[in-house]
């Protein structure tokens, strides 16, 4: 009966380990953010695991080029580079920061604005979703 009792405290003491760690890496990566190629309508966003982002088109026409800096569910965004069209449409948001959070759930990303002076980046991307490309 000891024996059985230890090894149901062992059993329970194991079972609450890993529920412990399993919450942590839930929340580990729901706070990392998920770098990769995403697509909105004819738009594509690629977040470089060095920091940096590329906004471009099926055919790779570039129209945004800039960095990235993430700290929990925010990410904050600074052109360094605008096509014709992005100035054409309210920008020169270069050296411009923007501030977003953002969710993942599955394969969508979804980014609301937190705070970002540039007009013409807040409209493309407050509360866009964006589906990731495998």
């Amino acid at each position: 009966m000891r024996t059985m009792n230890r090894s149901i405290a062992t059993l329970a003491a194991t079972s609450a380990l890993l529920v412990g760690i399993t919450a942590h890496a839930s929340e580990d990566a729901s706070t990392t953010f998920p770098m990769g190629r995403y697509q909105s309508g004819p738009n594509i966003m690629i977040f470089h695991p060095d920091g940096t982002f590329l906004g471009t088109t099926p055919e790779n026409e570039d129209w945004v080029k800039g960095t990235y800096t993430h700290t929990g569910n925010q990410i904050t965004v600074v052109d360094t580079w605008e096509g014709e069209a992005i100035r054409a449409d309210g920008g020169d948001c270069v050296g411009k920061p923007g501030r977003y959070t953002w969710v993942r759930q599955g394969d969508v990303l979804k980014t609301t604005v937190v705070e970002d002076d540039c007009a013409g980046r807040k409209r493309g991307t407050d509360g866009v979703s964006w589906t990731y490309l495998r």
